[in-house]
């Protein structure tokens, strides 16, 4: 049960590193900020933007946390579904725009768009609730995640805002928008799953 316990600490702390890293790495691997993260899948960081988001989607699919009785969704429903939802946005690049490059990886679908759109939304409200509702059911640091778990929720806030503002004004609210609203949500729920997998003397549930 150690082994195991330990195997669960690190994944968690692989997910936080991934959160903390991703934002970090396209901002100074693209040396510029794009309208989003989405949009670094159209710069020379595409491999690393999707190649972070795989592994986002195949750890979270694959994660157990803890099980409690009687409880109507669980932890491990709850990542399963933000690790599809992360797999979705990396599989199905954001819609480009009116002016379209000319690369064969660009595309200007709606649909897919929306697919992406809405996936990339839903995978950062999971992790947000995952932190919120689930890690602070923890003895230990209920406050911590409680305060990163309402963060996660007001980057994201911030970042739909962001979406719409420049969706019905043509222009961004300022220059990287969305962009710093989705990195400030990645951070904070980074932050937390890091502060999940460190050992504790005492444990904080049943499974660790």
């Amino acid at each position: 049960m150690n082994q195991i316990n330990l195997s669960y600490r690190n994944l968690r702390q692989v997910i936080g590193l991934l959160g903390i890293a991703l934002p970090i790495l396209l901002f100074v691997g693209n040396m510029g900020i794009e309208r989003s993260i989405s949009f670094y899948y159209y710069t020379k960081m595409s491999t690393v933007f999707t190649g972070i988001l795989i592994a986002f989607g195949l750890i979270l699919v694959t994660y157990k946390g803890p099980e409690i009785e009687n409880e109507k969704i669980s932890e491990n429903t709850l990542t399963h579904l933000g690790g599809i939802f992360a797999l979705l946005v990396a599989l199905v690049p954001a819609k480009f725009g009116e002016d379209i490059m000319s690369l064969f990886y660009s595309h200007n679908d709606s649909l897919r768009g929306i697919i992406h759109d809405v996936s990339a939304f839903l995978f950062l409200f999971i992790m947000g609730i995952v932190v919120l509702f689930k890690f602070s059911k923890a003895k230990y640091f209920k406050k911590f995640y409680q305060i990163f778990g309402a963060l996660v929720m007001a980057g994201l806030a911030f970042t739909v805002f962001a979406y719409l503002y420049k969706v019905n004004n043509g222009e961004q609210l300022f220059n990287g928008a969305v962009f710093w609203g989705e990195s400030f949500s990645l951070w904070s729920f980074g932050i937390a799953w890091l502060r999940r997998g460190v050992p504790k003397n005492k444990p904080e549930t049943t499974l660790q």
